[in-house]
């Protein structure tokens, strides 16, 4: 045999050599058009199954988008009894988890988780709220000597945790000190590059022990970092108990994560002190 194909015997039409045998040989192909051939099925092939999955992924497709479509997203919404509170006081609160665009009572968890948290962030105290047909309630004591400051309650499911919303819900509170509650101040900050330094605009609205407005009065303010104050001066409440005021900082100022401080000043000896963390300008 020569090449890859064997000899094959034929017999000739003509009278002459009836009985002659002859005999073909075929070379075999060279190794160039052996891989071209190979390249030609492979892309041939490829096409083909390119087709199929084309033709096949909406099929494929449509368990997942029904999939997508049996999973509600949970929301929560919390009522607190109040958002100023003493130390001892008791952080009453009802729940409610409602599912999907509805907002039908949630059948998906059956507990709730409730942080009581720090105004750094600091989970101080956590609560499992048992649910029933989406409602459930709970409380929070805080303590007789807990530090007055702001704090923070989050609630949140297992079953949220697969969503953008998670956590869905906070909500800010106040504790303040009983003689304190004469000054309690609730600022709106906003900053604006002023070429190398940052200008912060103050607009805070101040309410007495009554929770009526503190009208004309005069307060103070700092802006305290790591040493000395960055900014300080006068301002006051208008009728309304509204006010407004603005400051400068630089960069590095900012590098020491300063906080604003207002004060009404009872008299000589006693002032009344409230602390706002700055916020900082984006990276």
């Amino acid at each position: 045999m020569t090449g890859i194909f064997p000899d094959f015997p034929v017999t000739s039409t003509s009278e002459p050599a009836r009985n002659q045998t002859m005999r073909f040989t075929f070379q075999a192909p060279s190794r160039c058009l052996a891989w071209g051939l190979l390249l030609c099925w492979s892309a041939f092939i490829g096409a083909q199954n390119g087709q199929a999955q084309q033709a096949t992924s909406p099929t494929f497709l449509e368990p997942l988008e029904t999939y997508s479509s049996l999973l509600p997203e949970e929301k929560i919404y919390l009522h607190l009894d109040k958002t100023h509170y003493v130390p001892g006081d008791t952080i009453w609160f009802a729940a409610y988890v409602t599912a999907g665009a509805l907002h039908v009572p949630s059948p998906l968890s059956k507990v709730l988780y409730v942080d009581f948290l720090s105004n750094e962030g600091q989970l101080l105290e956590q609560k499992k709220v048992k649910i029933e047909q989406g409602a459930g309630k709970g409380e929070f004591r805080t303590q007789r000597f807990q530090s007055e400051g702001h704090y923070h309650i989050r609630a949140y499911t297992h079953w949220m945790k697969g969503f953008d919303s998670y956590p869905d819900f906070q909500q800010r509170i106040q504790i303040l000190e009983p003689y304190n509650l004469s000054f309690q101040a609730e600022p709106s900050i906003t900053w604006e590059a002023n070429g190398p330094t940052f200008m912060y605009t103050v607009d805070f609205k101040a309410r007495n022990e009554r929770n009526a407005p503190l009208a004309s009065e005069s307060l103070r303010y700092e802006v305290v970092g790591k040493g000395e104050p960055s900014a300080q001066g006068l301002t006051g409440t208008t009728s309304a108990g509204e006010g407004t005021f603005r400051f400068e900082l630089s960069e590095e100022q900012l590098r020491e994560a300063p906080e604003l401080r207002l004060f009404l000043d009872e008299n000589e000896e006693f002032s009344i002190q409230r602390s706002f963390k700055l916020p900082l300008p984006d990276a």
